[in-house]
């Protein structure tokens, strides 16, 4: 378990899947590179900006969030192989890493559109989030968990941006023109 942060925990405002932004990412970042310690703060950055290497320093919710993630990743791509009849031999590990995901993984790929799916994965990793904040009180991985939310808020709020819907098709032109060139 990590350092006890009382204060900046309890200054952290309330934060929904479905709301807008109560703090800006780079807010965030500032007040955790003035509360935090050095080296908490090095965790907290690595994980919010993506640099995963940077942030696995031997913090158990780290290492527990980060095989969340690769697991979900992972079954993704066991996924889409299976469908559209790849072979993936550069994957770590064996299918499936857990069933819940797998599940997750089947009722997105029956959404809609690109975006509910993007929504059902991405409410099943706030759910995950949720479980693991209610383990800390009052530490640095109340902390984190909040900037890892914050980074899913962040994203929808730019999706619903202006330029949002011009995004999705995009990265939707992407994908598509990719599984059709391999």
């Amino acid at each position: 378990m990590g350092r006890s942060y009382y204060y900046f925990v309890a200054t952290l405002p309330m934060i929904r899947f479905d709301d807008k932004m109560p703090m800006s990412v780079e807010d965030y970042l500032l007040d955790c590179q003035r509360l935090l310690t050095p080296g908490d703060f090095r965790v907290a950055n690595g994980l919010v900006s993506g640099d995963f290497e940077a942030a696995f320093k031997g913090n158990a919710f780290v290492r527990k969030w980060m095989n969340f993630e690769g697991c979900f990743r992972n079954e993704i791509a066991w996924y889409r192989s299976e469908k559209y009849h790849k072979n993936l031999d550069v994957l770590r590990g064996e299918p499936p890493c857990d069933m819940t995901i797998v599940g997750i993984i089947e009722q997105a790929d029956e959404a809609e559109n690109l975006l509910e799916a993007e929504k059902i994965i991405d409410q099943a990793k706030w759910h995950f989030l949720d479980q693991e904040d209610s383990r800390y009180q009052f530490t640095f991985e109340n902390i984190i968990i909040f900037g890892l939310k914050l980074k899913i808020v962040e994203r929808y709020q730019a999706i619903y941006s202006e330029r949002g819907p011009q995004r999705l098709r995009d990265l939707r032109d992407i994908v598509l023109s990719d599984m059709i060139l391999k």
